[in-house]
C-alpha cells in the first residue's frame, strides 16, 4: 500500500519556501506521528533538511530523493519499493506528491484552519498546492480520520479514482 500524508489550508496553502510548516497545529502533528511510525517514508531532500529529529527517529527508513537518488519512472520504482515493505508513505514536497499521485492507493489529507496560521507570515514564502485543494473537493470522502477545532484528516481512496479516470480515457464514448 503506498500512502501520500499531507497538509493544506483551505485555499491550498502548503508551506513555506524555508520549509517551516506555517501553522502551528499540535494534534494533526501527533496525528502525523502516528500514520508514519515505523514504516518506509520518500521525502525529497528539501523535506529532508527541514524534518524534526523526532520523524527521523520513528520511521523505520527514510529514501531521500533528491542529490543521490532520482526516479525516472515513480510507476515502477513505487511498484519494486511495496513488494518489499507492506506500506510506503509519501512525505512530500510538493514535486514527490505530484509525481506519486498516480500511482498512490491513499490520500491522507489533513485541512488546516485559517486560526492555526502563525502570525508574521510573509506571503512571499508562501507555497500553494492547488491540485490537492481540488482533490479534497472533488473526490469522495472514504473517512474521517482525524479532526480537532483545527483541523480535519480525511482519507481518499486513491487508486479507485485513478482507475476510473483511466478507464474513461482508455475507453472514450465513440460517436456513433
Amino acid at each position: 500500500m503506498i500512502k501520500i500524508i499531507a497538509a493544506i489550508t483551505d485555499d491550498g496553502l502548503f508551506g513555506q519556501s524555508n520549509g517551516i510548516l506555517p501553522w502551528k497545529c499540535k494534534e494533526d502533528l501527533n496525528f502525523f506521528y502516528s500514520q508514519i511510525e515505523g514504516k518506509t517514508c520518500i521525502l525529497g531532500n528539501s523535506t529532508y533538511k527541514t524534518l524534526p529529529r523526532l520523524v527521523k527517529s520513528l520511521v523505520s527508513e527514510l529514501i531521500v530523493i533528491g542529490n543521490s537518488i532520482k526516479v525516472e519512472d515513480w510507476k515502477s520504482y513505487l511498484t519494486y519499493l511495496e513488494e518489499m515493505e507492506d506500506e510506503i508513505v509519501i512525505l512530500g514536497g510538493k514535486s514527490i506528491i505530484k509525481q506519486c499521485l498516480p500511482y498512490s492507493d491513499q490520500l491522507i489529507l489533513s485541512k488546516i484552519h485559517k486560526r492555526s496560521l502563525k502570525p508574521l507570515l510573509n506571503p512571499l514564502d508562501f507555497i500553494y498546492f492547488p491540485e490537492l485543494a481540488l482533490a479534497s473537493k472533488v473526490l469522495p470522502v472514504n473517512s474521517v480520520l482525524s479532526a480537532s477545532e483545527n483541523h480535519v484528516t480525511s482519507l481518499y481512496n486513491l487508486r479507485k479514482y485513478y482507475e476510473n479516470v483511466r478507464h474513461v480515457v482508455e475507453n472514450p464514448v465513440q460517436d456513433r
